[in-house]
């Protein structure tokens, strides 16, 4: 027997096959296809516009964040203005305090009174107690000083012999 090369087999194959009958015999439909050029146009809007859309939100996005960046520099330096402008105010604050203590010492104003306004402390004296001191009690002087009171409306001083009486 000779052996059977692979072209043999092949044409053995194909002889097989012509003789076998499909046992059923089927017909080929055509289907109903319908040519969708909406759909594609739809389709192509989308492919676009969806990166389009991503693309927009990233740049606003992005310019949000700017604009808060360059706000908050602009209210940072604000701040600092301001703080700077507290400092300068305390320290004001601070040799205004320095200079009210030294003003206000009562050996100034005493030179001052004496000097300039022509004041000298006060000479007279009254006793506290008068006569109902016992023997052994000591005697307070008090310097006497004329009050100023304010007067209500209408009112003026009266002259010391008048006794008091409204005056206008």
């Amino acid at each position: 027997m000779m052996a059977k090369t692979n072209l043999d087999l092949g044409v053995a194959f194909e002889r097989s096959q012509l003789r076998r009958e499909p046992t059923r015999e089927t017909r080929y439909t055509r289907p109903d296809l319908k040519v969708l050029e909406h759909e594609r146009r739809i389709d192509a809007i989308r492919s676009r516009l969806v990166p389009f859309l991503v693309g927009s939100v990233i740049l606003i996005a992005l310019f949000v964040a700017v604009l808060a960046r360059a706000e908050m520099a602009a209210m940072q330096l604000k701040l600092q203005n301001v703080q700077g402008e507290i400092a300068k105010a305390s320290n004001e604050q601070q040799s205004l305090l320095v200079s009210v203590g030294q003003l206000s010492s009562p050996s100034r104003v005493l030179h001052y009174a004496e000097k300039n306004l022509g004041l000298v402390p006060p000479t007279q004296s009254r006793l506290v107690g008068g006569a109902s001191l016992s023997s052994g009690q000591s005697v307070t002087k008090i310097p006497v000083a004329q009050q100023q009171v304010p007067l209500p409306a209408g009112y003026q001083v009266a002259p010391p012999n008048s006794g008091g009486k409204k005056v206008g």
